[in-house]
């Protein structure tokens, strides 16, 4: 008894995976809601209800529409899958691509700020180096002003020292000349 329930039981799980049947029936309900809502929650009698349905059973259109439908479910869907898989692995390949793309930029982003601390800690000590030298500069002009006063002095001291010793070089030509002017004086009183 166990294998006959277990043969039937196999019969309709292999039955339900078969995706025509559940497929039909389920166009075969869409398509026909408002009949079925009728049939279900109609507050006539079961007779009026079934008398009313019967005619939907009897079309054959709704059939091949609801058969035309699974077809095109069953047929089409795979191919509708492949697609929908496609593009989900086109989104996933372009996502992948933008955020490869967006690490790259941040990289070089990152490189370029590295860059230019870099630059700026050579344009720091350039200006330390700068500002070293112009107080080196200021020492040496304090210093240069300095000698310059002192080359002042020493020119004016050189002048006084030319003067004196033009004067002291024009001593004996004075000398001289006194000693002549004296000569010919004594001469003069001597020969009177």
């Amino acid at each position: 008894m166990e294998n006959i329930i277990s043969d039937i039981y196999e019969n309709y799980k292999d039955r339900l995976k078969n995706p025509l049947l559940p497929t039909f029936i389920g166009v075969f309900v869409l398509k026909n809601w408002d009949h079925f809502l009728i049939l279900l929650y109609s507050n006539s009698s079961i007779e009026v209800r079934i008398k009313d349905f019967y005619p939907i059973l009897q079309d054959t259109s709704c059939y091949l529409y609801s058969l035309l439908l699974s077809f095109i479910y069953i047929f089409f869907f795979p191919f509708l899958s492949i697609g929908f898989s496609w593009y989900k692995k086109l989104i996933i390949y372009i996502k992948e691509y933008c955020f490869y793309k967006l690490d790259l930029v941040n990289v070089n982003f990152k490189i370029k700020i590295k860059n230019e601390q870099k630059r700026l800690i050579l344009i720091e000590n350039e200006v330390k180096t700068l500002e070293e030298l112009e107080k080196q500069c200021n020492s040496f002009m304090r210093i240069d002003a300095n000698r310059t006063e002192e080359i002042n002095t020493l020119e004016n001291e050189k002048k006084v020292l030319i003067k004196e010793i033009k004067q002291l070089n024009m001593i004996p030509i004075v000398k001289n000349e006194y000693d002549l002017e004296y000569r010919k004086f004594i001469a003069n009183i001597t020969v009177h």
